[in-house]
C-alpha cells in the first residue's frame, strides 16, 4: 500500500496536533491539578497514535525514502527532539511507578493490587492518577513523535535531497546511514550523556531499592558501559575525521 502526498500531509498534520495535545496533558501532570479529566482525555489520543504511527510505517515501507537531516533548521530540530523523546520515554517508563491501581469507591480512595486494597488520601489518589497519565502519555509522545517525524521526512525527502549539505543521510533503500564528522561527534556525545543519565535514574532514582537483585545492578552497569564505549568510539571517529583532527592539518599550522 502506497500513500499519496495528500494522505501524508493529512497524517502529518494530525500527528503534529495530537503530539501537542499529548505534550500539554503530559506537562500538566507535573502540576497540582485534578487527574480525573486527564485520565479520560489521554485515551482520545490512542486512535490518532495508531493511525499516525501505522501510516508512517506504511509510508516508509512503501517509499523507502532517502532521509537527509540538514545541518540546521527545522529538520535538525525534529531529529534532536526524537532523540530526546527516546531517552525521556525510557526514563519515564522506569521511574513512574505505582503500588497499585488508584480506585475511588463510595467516597473513599484505595490502591488496588491483586485484589488487596490499601486506603489512601484524596491527595494520594490525585497524585496516582497524574502518575498514570504521565506514564501513558509518555509512550504516546514517543510513538506520535516518531511517526510524525517519519511522515515529515518521507514527505520532504525530495526537497531535502535537492538542498544538499546534510549532516546525516539515512538511505532506507540501501539500508545505509552516513554521517558527517561533526554529526558523528555530536551524536556520540549525546549517546554517552544519555547512557549515563539513564543509568543514574535506573540505579538511584527509584528502580533499584535496597533489596534489589544484584543481577539487575550488574546488568544496568554492563549495558551502560557497552553504550558508553560504543558512543565513545563514535566521538573518536568524529574527531579523527574532522578537519581539526587530521594530522596533515595540524602539521600545516
Amino acid at each position: 500500500m502506497r500513500l499519496g502526498d495528500g494522505a501524508l500531509r493529512a497524517l502529518t498534520t494530525i500527528g503534529a496536533i495530537s503530539f501537542l495535545a499529548a505534550a500539554t496533558i503530559h506537562i500538566s501532570t507535573f502540576l497540582p491539578v485534578s487527574g480525573e479529566p486527564f485520565s479520560v482525555a489521554q485515551f482520545v489520543l490512542v486512535l490518532p497514535m495508531f493511525v499516525v504511527f501505522g501510516g508512517a510505517i506504511l509510508a516508509v515501507g512503501g517509499r523507502r525514502p532517502r532521509i537527509e537531516i540538514p545541518r540546521g533548521g527545522l529538520g535538525l530540530a525534529i531529529a534532536v527532539l526524537v532523540l530526546v523523546l527516546f531517552v525521556y520515554s525510557f526514563i519515564n517508563f522506569f521511574i513512574t511507578r505505582l503500588p497499585g491501581q488508584p480506585v475511588s469507591l463510595d467516597g473513599s480512595y484505595y490502591f488496588s493490587a491483586h485484589g488487596a486494597r490499601t486506603p489512601i488520601s484524596r491527595e494520594q489518589y490525585e497524585e496516582a492518577l497524574r502518575l498514570q497519565v504521565r506514564l501513558f502519555t509518555g509512550d504516546i509522545l514517543l510513538f506520535m513523535g516518531v511517526g510524525t517525524a517519519l511522515l515529515f521526512a518521507t514527505l520532504g525527502a525530495p526537497a531535502a535531497a535537492a538542498a544538499g549539505g546534510a549532516a546525516i543521510v539515512i538511505d532506507l533503500q540501501r539500508r545505509r546511514m552516513d554521517m558527517s564528522p561533526r554529526a558523528r561527534l555530536v551524536v556520540g556525545v549525546f549517546g554517552v550523556i544519555s547512557a549515563l543519565v539513564v543509568a543514574y535514574w535506573l540505579l538511584l532514582s527509584g528502580s533499584v531499592q535496597g533489596d534489589a537483585p544484584t543481577i539487575w545492578v550488574v546488568g544496568v552497569i554492563a549495558i551502560t558501559l557497552f553504550n558508553v564505549i560504543r558512543y565513545w568510539r563514535w566521538i573518536a571517529r568524529g574527531r579523527a575525521e574532522s578537519p581539526q583532527g587530521r594530522p596533515e592539518d595540524k602539521s600545516r599550522r
